[in-house]
C-alpha cells in the first residue's frame, strides 16, 4: 500500500537540490481510525480498537517524536537518518470485551512505561517541499482489562510514506508539540510480522492518519500481571 510517484524530469530534481530546506527535530501527531487495529488476545478472541484520545489534542492517540534533525540540499545530502521514539499511544476497543466469569470490559493499549519504543525514520528528499520515508520501532504496550494487564513487544514498519514541509490543511498543529517542518502526508501503514490490508480512508477532521497492522503488538506476552 505504498505510495506511487512519478519519475521527476531532470530539471525538476536539479531544482529539489537547489530549494531543499533542512527539517529540526519535532513531533509526528496522528490519529488511528476505528477499527484498523485488530489484535488477537487469546481467550478474548479477535479484538478490534479505535483512537482513545489524548487529553488536550482533539483527535490524537499516537505521537512519535523526532529526535535529530535532517539537513538537505547543497550543504547536507539527499536522505537524513533520524532517531525516533514512540512517546505517547491510547487506544481503546471498539466495544467492552467479555472475559469469561467476571464480565465486560474495555480493554485498552498504552505504551509500557518501563521499556522505551525507539526506532528510526530514513527521510528522502525528493522534491522542493518534501519527499518521501521509511520507518521502524521496537513497540512495546501494556494491553489492560479489567484487573489485568499483559506487556508485549513488536517491530513494526513502514516503507514509501509522503511527507511535506507544509502542513496538510487538516493537521493539527499543537504548540506544544512543533513540527521541525516535517509533517506526515496521507495514510501511514505499519506493518509486523502478518500484515493486513487497510482501507485507506478520507483522515477525520484535525488529525493525520496512522494505519496499523493486526500484527501489532503480538509478539507474545513478556509479563502477566493479575
Amino acid at each position: 500500500m505504498s505510495p506511487v510517484f512519478r519519475l521527476a524530469a531532470l530539471g525538476a530534481v536539479l531544482a529539489s537540490m537547489l530549494l531543499a530546506g533542512p527539517i529540526g527535530p519535532g513531533f509526528d501527531l496522528l490519529h488511528t481510525p476505528d477499527g484498523t487495529v485488530n489484535l488477537d488476545l487469546g481467550p478474548l478472541g479477535t479484538v478490534a480498537f479505535k483512537s482513545n484520545r489524548i487529553p488536550g489534542l482533539s483527535n490524537i492517540d499516537t505521537i512519535v517524536q523526532r529526535k535529530d534533525p535532517g539537513d538537505f540540499g547543497p550543504s547536507g545530502t539527499d536522505t537524513a537518518r533520524i532517531t525516533i521514539e514512540l512517546v505517547q499511544l491510547s487506544l481503546v476497543s471498539v466495544s467492552p470485551v467479555s472475559l469469561p466469569g467476571v464480565g465486560f470490559f474495555d480493554v485498552f493499549v498504552r505504551l509500557d512505561p518501563s521499556q522505551p519504543s525507539v526506532g528510526e525514520m530514513l527521510v528522502r528528499h525528493e522534491d522542493p517541499n518534501g519527499g518521501t520515508f521509511d520507518s521502524f520501532f521496537d513497540v512495546f504496550t501494556e494491553i489492560t482489562f479489567g484487573p489485568q494487564s499483559f506487556f508485549r513487544h513488536d517491530t513494526q514498519a513502514s516503507q514509501g510514506s509522503q511527507w511535506s514541509h507544509t502542513a496538510p490543511p487538516i493537521y493539527p498543529v499543537h504548540r506544544s508539540y512543533p513540527s521541525g517542518g516535517f509533517y506526515p502526508v496521507g495514510v501511514l501503514v505499519h506493518t509486523g510480522p502478518h500484515p493486513v490490508t487497510v482501507p485507506a480512508e478520507s483522515p477525520e477532521p484535525g488529525a493525520i492518519i496512522l494505519m496499523g497492522s493486526g500484527a501489532l503488538f503480538l509478539l507474545g506476552a513478556k509479563l502477566y500481571r493479575g
